[in-house]
């Protein structure tokens, strides 16, 4: 095959193509969450939900207070301690964080819409 100024029909010609593409028919139409207000004082009262089951259906129970474990809550990491060899974490009272926020997350809030 000859194309007049461009191939003269005897030097090798390799054509290659490549096109991959990943399309998510499913899930969440806009990923870009944004913390509340009350989310950015601290207070994720909101964000309690169920207890947390184990395989079998029992509830989680946190070994530090003897509670059951709450989707959702949020623990005190100052409050790690080792109870019968398993480490755990006092939740915080009514998922209120009411230590001192972090002065570096309360700057970076700041710039949140």
């Amino acid at each position: 095959m000859r194309i007049p100024h461009l191939y003269n029909g005897t030097d090798k010609t390799f054509f290659f193509f490549a096109w991959e593409q990943f399309r998510q028919t499913q899930g969440y139409s806009n990923l870009i969450t944004l913390p509340t207000p009350a989310n950015l004082k601290g207070d994720f009262s909101g964000n309690l939900g169920a207890p947390v089951l184990d395989a079998n259906n029992n509830q989680i129970i946190n070994p530090c207070d003897e509670t059951p474990i709450l989707a959702g809550q949020v623990f005190n990491p100052a409050t790690t301690r080792t109870v019968n060899g398993q480490q755990c974490r006092t939740a915080y009272p009514n998922n209120i964080i009411t230590s001192p926020l972090s002065p570096v997350a309360t700057a970076i809030s700041a710039y949140i819409p």
